[in-house]
């Protein structure tokens, strides 16, 4: 269930973005596995795309924004 969760905001991520954000996205979901020994909420890295996106200047879209 999780991984359906992150596949789709890993979609709206190279949707709103590309690779290169999809990437990052994806490091942080290894990183936090790595740091709490579980998979974090996909509210969460929604929430975490958002931001890096809003950092950047990208405009999230509609999934992303539900978070």
């Amino acid at each position: 269930m999780a991984e359906d969760g992150y596949r789709k905001t890993l979609e709206s991520v190279a949707d709103c973005s590309g690779p290169e954000f999809v990437d990052r996205i994806a490091a942080t979901i290894k990183e936090h596995i790595r740091d709490q020994a579980e998979r974090p909420q996909n509210r969460t890295v929604r929430r975490d795309a958002r931001m890096l996106l809003a950092e950047e200047g990208i405009v999230a879209d509609e999934y992303l924004n539900r978070a």
